[in-house]
């Protein structure tokens, strides 16, 4: 049987780039339906530039290999 590795929020490129943007962006918002949400979350995903996409590759690269040289420990923040 082949076991998974274990999920890690800091190996996720949504988890750790994407999700935290779109919800500080969104911070202190008020809307008056969920389809002003849906544009507003569409209208961020559609602003995120190639720029910023390769940021977020290159942190993540950054996270995997802090994983690999820590042989799967937990790692937090930039430590």
């Amino acid at each position: 049987m082949h076991e998974n590795a274990p999920y890690s929020l800091d190996l996720a490129p949504f988890d750790f780039f994407l999700f935290p943007n779109i919800k500080s962006a969104l911070k202190g918002s008020r809307f008056g339906s969920m389809d002003e949400v849906k544009v507003k979350t569409a209208e961020l995903l559609h602003s995120v530039t190639p720029n910023d996409l390769q940021h977020c590759f290159e942190q993540w690269k950054m996270r995997m290999q802090r994983c690999v040289d820590r042989e799967g420990m937990y790692v937090e923040g930039d430590n």
